[in-house]
């Protein structure tokens, strides 16, 4: 089975127009701002000139009322939501958890999510992690390379679990975005 790619690193942020203008000045180029039923509305940022297509994206996202968006802003404040990876074959990566220690997201088992994603979790990983299939991208990553996140002891083996190579242990404490423009402490973009 041929390992995940990274697809996008999701954001929660308290306001899409107040951070925009910082990462414009980066040279990074956001979409259009969508709203969706689910109470946000949300942007994808990438290099300029590297297509709504591309990997490795930036997903800015911002509550917009009412709904677990909202709910995980106001107890953790803004952040690293979720990371997105695109699998060749859903199906046979599901298959290859069982004995991982992640855990499927009760959003999963709902049927919130469509047939084609799978959204898994663990406490004390910093983030929720999506899963949905698509043909892997011969393209080069639009502007993330790779994150390295601080983990330590079974969290690390999580890490390992999803066969992404982008997806790394941190040295430090800081979640680091590896950007086409070098390292990017994910504490720096936030701050407005």
């Amino acid at each position: 089975m041929p390992e995940p790619q990274l697809h996008h690193v999701a954001l929660l942020v308290r306001s899409l127009e107040a951070l925009l203008p910082s990462l414009e000045a980066h040279g990074w180029e956001p979409e259009a701002i969508r709203n969706y039923p689910q109470g946000t509305r949300e942007t994808y940022v990438g290099a300029r000139g590297s297509g709504e297509q591309a990997p490795g994206r930036l997903l800015l996202v911002e509550p917009a009322g009412d709904g677990p968006y909202a709910r995980a802003l106001a107890a953790r404040g803004p952040g690293l939501h979720h990371l997105g990876l695109m699998a060749a074959d859903l199906s046979a990566f599901a298959a290859s958890l069982p004995d991982s220690g992640w855990f499927v997201h009760p959003f999963s088992l709902r049927g919130g999510a469509t047939l084609g994603d799978l959204w898994l979790f663990r406490p004390g990983f910093p983030a929720l992690v999506e899963v949905f299939q698509r043909p892997l991208s011969g393209q080069p990553p639009a502007l993330i390379q790779g994150v390295e996140l601080p983990l330590s002891g079974r969290l690390r083996t999580l890490l390992a679990a999803l066969g992404c190579q982008a997806l790394l242990p941190a040295a430090g404490r800081k979640t680091i975005l590896r950007t086409t423009d070098g390292p990017v402490p994910i504490a720096a973009l936030l701050r407005v």
